[in-house]
């Protein structure tokens, strides 16, 4: 490749954080939260798409029954020392902590217009203003001929939601945990508006490595 994406490695700490967390549950193991945390952390400064491992997250506490708070504190305490860890850097390196947070808003004002006015709690919620949005007919059927007719994705998905989706409903334990993840993550990287504020399906692979 002659261009560096983030992609690759945000996928790669991604499913690396989604592993742990699987094991700090089964576990009860603080050591594996706080790295599961880290990962999570790492992942988030690679890419901000990271935030939406919190649904496959939440549907593993939700297929186990169980809701851990020591589990919850440990790995708070790992993204945290990551978080703290880019701010420190950025503080040394610019006097900002916030740096880039800052950078990144001063780049999108060239692109996006003044953001909505807040009027209710949903507002506060990231996101274009309704007549802003094109969704370029995205639509199930869509991604289902993206995913079957795009030369670059092979006969990989031919198989792996196929055998996801039969995981859901026949599979043990450890095969429905990977489903959830594979699934989720597959439709979210889909249809959440990350593009803002235009909205198409991504069609380069590249964006659905995790």
């Amino acid at each position: 490749a002659t261009r560096a994406f983030a992609d690759a490695a945000v996928g790669f700490w991604s499913f690396t954080a989604f592993a742990l967390f699987v094991l700090a549950i089964d576990k009860r193991g603080k050591r594996t939260a706080f790295l599961a945390g880290l990962a999570f952390g790492i992942a988030y400064l690679t890419k901000e798409t990271a935030v939406l491992l919190s649904v496959p997250f939440a549907m593993l506490l939700w297929q186990r029954r169980v809701f851990p708070l020591q589990i919850f504190a440990w790995m708070s305490l790992g993204a945290l020392l990551a978080l703290a860890t880019e701010l420190a850097f950025w503080a040394y390196q610019t006097g900002d902590p916030l740096y880039r947070w800052h950078s990144t808003l001063s780049s999108r004002t060239a692109f996006v217009a003044a953001p909505k006015a807040i009027m209710s709690w949903w507002d506060y919620i990231p996101s274009p203003m309704p007549h802003e949005i094109f969704r370029s007919n995205n639509t199930l059927l869509d991604a289902a001929l993206m995913f079957t007719t795009n030369e670059e994705w092979g006969l990989l998905f031919y198989f792996v939601f196929p055998l996801a989706a039969v995981a859901i409903w026949r599979g043990g334990r450890g095969e429905k945990t990977l489903a959830i993840f594979i699934l989720s993550m597959a439709l979210l990287l889909l249809f959440i508006p990350l593009h803002v504020p235009s909205y198409t399906l991504n069609r380069d692979p590249r964006y659905y490595t995790m």
